[in-house]
């Protein structure tokens, strides 16, 4: 394996903010519980909601991870492996990096073309860094099966 990543860690920023928000509704239910039962009742509502947010994005966050390989592309999305993509250097055009989110290179998205589509890969880190790293393991795959030389790893 040469390369492996996995989603920004700005990406835990949402989280938090709904962990944040969840508190502030458990406290609001709990002060308001004595004066008002729908409000207390919509403050906890409020709190399973918000969550279930966050679990779901902590769950995205941990559970999906990108490899760069000696001979493919992995995406690997969920726990288990039935949810990865698996994607030959044979069958990579190119990929390009899209636009950065606000303006930084720091996460954005890569876009991966392929003979049957492109694949978007979300929020990636340093996704010019790993683009290129991409493109070059590619590029020696392809020397390597088309010149029999063994590439230098």
């Amino acid at each position: 394996m040469r390369v492996a990543t996995r989603m920004h860690r700005y990406c835990l920023l949402p989280p938090m903010l709904y962990f944040l928000l969840s508190v502030f509704c458990v406290n609001f239910a709990s002060a308001i519980s004595t004066a008002s039962f729908i409000w207390s009742f919509l403050g906890y509502l409020l709190t399973a909601v918000f969550l279930y947010q966050m679990f779901k994005r902590l769950n995205r966050y941990f559970s999906t991870q990108y490899f760069i390989t000696t001979h493919r592309l992995v995406i690997q999305r969920g726990w288990r492996n039935n949810r990865s993509v698996s994607i030959g250097f044979t069958n990579i055009i190119s990929c390009a990096v899209q636009g950065a989110w606000l303006g930084s290179t720091k996460i954005g998205k890569l876009m991966v073309h392929t003979p049957r589509g492109s694949l978007v890969l979300q929020r990636v880190p340093r996704p010019q860094a790993f683009s290129e790293q991409l493109n070059q393991a590619c590029q020696e795959f392809n020397a390597y099966n088309n010149d029999g030389l063994a590439p230098y790893i």
